[in-house]
Protein backbone atom coordinates (compact mmCIF):
# COMPACT_ATOMS: atom_id res chain seq x y z
CA UNK A 1 0.00 0.00 0.00
CA UNK A 2 1.34 3.54 -1.35
CA UNK A 3 2.44 5.87 2.17
CA UNK A 4 -0.64 8.00 2.77
CA UNK A 5 -3.17 5.35 1.44
CA UNK A 6 -6.14 3.87 3.09
CA UNK A 7 -7.72 0.87 1.61
CA UNK A 8 -10.57 1.29 4.49
CA UNK A 9 -13.50 2.05 2.99
CA UNK A 10 -15.47 4.79 4.49
CA UNK A 11 -19.12 6.39 4.66
CA UNK A 12 -19.69 9.86 4.69
CA UNK A 13 -22.34 12.51 3.57
CA UNK A 14 -21.67 15.61 1.12
CA UNK A 15 -21.72 18.71 3.23
CA UNK A 16 -21.03 20.64 -0.87
CA UNK A 17 -20.14 20.11 -3.83
CA UNK A 18 -19.88 23.26 -6.59
CA UNK A 19 -20.43 21.37 -9.96
CA UNK A 20 -18.73 24.02 -11.86
CA UNK A 21 -15.36 23.87 -10.01
CA UNK A 22 -15.76 20.24 -9.79
CA UNK A 23 -15.16 19.84 -6.18
CA UNK A 24 -16.16 19.93 -2.60
CA UNK A 25 -16.07 17.91 0.53
CA UNK A 26 -17.48 14.68 2.80
CA UNK A 27 -18.46 14.45 6.42
CA UNK A 28 -17.24 11.32 7.59
CA UNK A 29 -20.76 9.74 9.52
CA UNK A 30 -20.39 6.71 11.24
CA UNK A 31 -22.85 3.19 11.02
CA UNK A 32 -25.98 5.24 12.18
CA UNK A 33 -25.18 8.37 9.79
CA UNK A 34 -24.42 10.39 12.41
CA UNK A 35 -21.50 13.14 11.58
CA UNK A 36 -17.93 11.96 12.73
CA UNK A 37 -16.56 15.72 13.37
CA UNK A 38 -13.52 17.29 14.65
CA UNK A 39 -14.07 19.32 18.41
CA UNK A 40 -15.53 22.24 17.83
CA UNK A 41 -16.43 21.72 14.40
CA UNK A 42 -20.22 21.87 12.92
CA UNK A 43 -21.21 20.73 9.00
CA UNK A 44 -21.84 24.10 8.11
CA UNK A 45 -18.13 25.25 8.25
CA UNK A 46 -16.61 25.27 5.11
CA UNK A 47 -13.95 22.99 4.78
CA UNK A 48 -12.88 21.99 8.98
CA UNK A 49 -13.15 18.61 9.44
CA UNK A 50 -14.58 18.10 6.19
CA UNK A 51 -12.47 15.71 3.07
CA UNK A 52 -11.89 17.34 0.26
CA UNK A 53 -13.27 15.20 -2.74
CA UNK A 54 -12.56 16.13 -6.63
CA UNK A 55 -14.97 15.53 -9.58
CA UNK A 56 -12.60 12.62 -10.95
CA UNK A 57 -12.48 10.53 -7.72
CA UNK A 58 -16.32 9.69 -8.73
CA UNK A 59 -16.34 6.21 -10.18
CA UNK A 60 -18.29 5.51 -13.50
CA UNK A 61 -18.01 3.00 -16.24
CA UNK A 62 -18.39 5.92 -18.95
CA UNK A 63 -16.28 8.58 -18.86
CA UNK A 64 -18.29 11.11 -20.84
CA UNK A 65 -20.44 11.15 -18.58
CA UNK A 66 -20.70 14.35 -16.30
CA UNK A 67 -19.53 13.53 -12.70
CA UNK A 68 -21.00 15.84 -9.60
CA UNK A 69 -22.06 14.99 -6.13
CA UNK A 70 -25.42 16.17 -4.73
CA UNK A 71 -25.63 18.05 -0.98
CA UNK A 72 -26.42 15.80 1.67
CA UNK A 73 -25.47 12.29 -0.40
CA UNK A 74 -24.67 9.51 1.02
CA UNK A 75 -21.50 8.36 -0.14
CA UNK A 76 -18.86 5.51 0.26
CA UNK A 77 -14.56 6.45 -0.26
CA UNK A 78 -11.01 5.74 0.86
CA UNK A 79 -8.93 8.13 2.10
CA UNK A 80 -5.60 8.98 1.23
CA UNK A 81 -3.46 12.09 2.02
CA UNK A 82 -2.07 14.62 -0.67
CA UNK A 83 1.19 15.86 -0.66
CA UNK A 84 0.63 18.65 2.24
CA UNK A 85 -0.62 15.58 4.65
CA UNK A 86 -4.62 16.35 4.06
CA UNK A 87 -7.14 13.93 3.64
CA UNK A 88 -8.83 13.13 0.25
CA UNK A 89 -11.54 11.22 -0.55
CA UNK A 90 -10.63 8.71 -3.28
CA UNK A 91 -12.64 5.98 -5.48
CA UNK A 92 -16.23 7.52 -4.67
CA UNK A 93 -19.23 5.11 -5.16
CA UNK A 94 -22.68 5.48 -3.61
CA UNK A 95 -23.85 3.24 -0.31
CA UNK A 96 -22.68 0.00 -1.06
CA UNK A 97 -20.09 0.39 -4.20
CA UNK A 98 -23.27 1.63 -6.35
CA UNK A 99 -22.83 4.76 -8.66
CA UNK A 100 -23.72 8.07 -7.07
CA UNK A 101 -26.82 9.67 -7.45
CA UNK A 102 -25.86 11.75 -10.69
CA UNK A 103 -24.37 8.82 -12.59
CA UNK A 104 -27.68 6.76 -12.21
CA UNK A 105 -29.87 9.98 -13.24
CA UNK A 106 -27.77 10.21 -16.37
CA UNK A 107 -27.28 6.36 -16.88
CA UNK A 108 -31.91 6.18 -16.35
CA UNK A 109 -32.11 8.92 -18.67
CA UNK A 110 -30.07 7.24 -21.62
CA UNK A 111 -31.54 3.94 -20.81
CA UNK A 112 -35.32 6.18 -21.43
CA UNK A 113 -33.66 7.91 -24.53
CA UNK A 114 -32.91 4.78 -26.57
CA UNK A 115 -36.07 3.07 -25.62
CA UNK A 116 -37.97 6.02 -27.10
CA UNK A 117 -35.93 5.75 -30.21
CA UNK A 118 -36.78 1.64 -30.26
CA UNK A 119 -40.34 2.47 -30.36
CA UNK A 120 -40.15 5.36 -33.39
Amino acid sequence: TPAGSDTDIHRGKVRWFNALKGYGFIDPVDENDKPILPKGVTPTDKSDGGIFVHQSEIQTDDPALFRRLYNREFVEFRIVLDEKGRQKAVHVTGPDGNFVKCILKQKSEAAAGSESSKQE
